[in-house]
């Protein structure tokens, strides 16, 4: 019991150095890296650390301690995850609310409240900051998944609706037929090789999703592609997938990885 109290105490005294440094420098810093470790501290420090997050008036210092904090959600009560989301949500600079909420939307599943995971959800979806998204699509409504989808498809680049495309590689497994069919139609219609490389390293470890025609499609991608680095970056995707491809296709992709890696070391 002793032992208990004197960590209690130190954990106290980190706390309010955190704190303490936060408000006399000026910055979040502090704050921001005790959020990985929320899961050794007590509730009443954790609530202050929340309180010390959320007064900042500077929409950058606040946003930071938020993105820090909000690794440690699973961890807060539903009052302190209530005020953390709303801080991250009633942010006014465009950035700092960016940068909050992609931190948030990494974390949404961990809100334990469903209407503020809804709400967090929606306001995410709608700032654009998707491509955390996906790993918490059990918990989106059909409309939110639509929502999540068109925001993804858009983009004034190429390579970000690569990089949207990516990120949906682990939620393919919730998505419907007709919304997986359009994600590999996207890739296969990308005039850029980088875009389509970008795009398979993010979805090749999880093709076992796909019916076999759009695996095979994918999969041919690694002959179309001229460039030894897009083609690596494909055969590296596809490596993720190895037991959902073909049985020819395995050897096959190994011993076009050594050809390709071979073009990349010596180039002619």
């Amino acid at each position: 019991r002793a032992r208990l109290a004197a960590v209690f105490r130190q954990r106290e005294r980190l706390v309010d150095q955190a704190i303490e440094l936060g408000a006399a420098r000026g910055g979040p810093a502090c704050i921001q890296a005790l959020g990985s470790g929320l899961s050794a501290l007590a509730p009443s420090q954790r609530a202050r650390l929340v309180d010390a997050a959320t007064a900042y008036h500077n929409d950058d210092d606040r946003s930071k301690a938020i993105v820090g904090l909000v690794e440690g959600l699973p961890y807060l009560g539903e009052s302190e995850q209530a005020r953390l989301a709303a801080a991250a949500i009633d942010l006014a600079a465009s950035l700092p609310r960016r940068l909050a909420l992609r931190a948030l939307g990494a974390n949404v599943a961990h809100l334990n409240d469903a209407a503020l995971r809804s709400r967090a959800i929606d306001e995410v979806i709608a700032a654009g900051e998707v491509d955390e998204l996906p790993k918490a699509l059990t918990h989106l409504t059909i409309d939110q998944r639509e929502r999540l989808l068109h925001s993804a498809f858009e983009g004034s680049r190429s390579l970000d609706i690569a990089n949207h495309m990516a990120a949906l590689g682990v939620g393919l497994a919730q998505l419907s037929e007709p919304q997986r069919a359009r994600v590999v139609g996207t890739v296969l219609d990308f005039d850029s090789e980088f875009s389509k490389s970008r795009a398979m390293l993010g979805l090749g470890p999880h093709i076992a999703h796909l019916h076999r025609d759009q695996r095979q499609s994918l999969f041919n991608l690694v002959e179309a592609c001229a460039g030894p680095h897009a083609k690596a970056q494909i055969i590296q995707g596809l490596g993720g997938g190895l037991a959902s491809l073909d049985a020819s296709q395995p050897s096959s992709l190994v011993g076009t990885a050594l050809f390709t890696a071979l073009a990349i070391l010596l180039p002619s």
